[in-house]
């Protein structure tokens, strides 16, 4: 729930109020954000806003950064590695952004 979610703006990279797909903690209480999308999508201007908020996001109570979770048909990774990498991301995969193929 969004209550749950305690995360701090790192206003340099805010680009709107999106809620994600999926909000949970895991094992050791640390937020995990996930957006789901599929290939026509990953080219909008709302997809890639979403891209760039949810990538910057860092818990409040603690400094940790959430890390972000993309998950995309297998035959659109390529796409989204391009996007990600067109709105200046492409460094934080596999680390704070990580892919995820079906």
């Amino acid at each position: 729930s969004e209550s749950s979610c305690r995360c701090q703006k790192q206003a340099s990279m805010y680009h709107g109020d999106y809620k994600p797909d999926i909000v949970a903690k895991d094992q050791n209480g640390v937020l995990q954000i996930a957006e789901a999308e599929l290939g026509d999508e990953l080219y909008s201007t709302q997809t890639g806003n979403q891209f760039l908020t949810f990538s910057n996001r860092v818990m409040s109570d603690s400094g940790i950064q959430v890390p972000f979770h993309i998950v995309v048909y297998v035959n659109d990774k390529d796409t989204l590695v391009g996007r990600l990498t067109e709105l200046g991301l492409g460094q934080y995969i596999g680390n704070k952004i990580k892919i995820w193929t079906l």
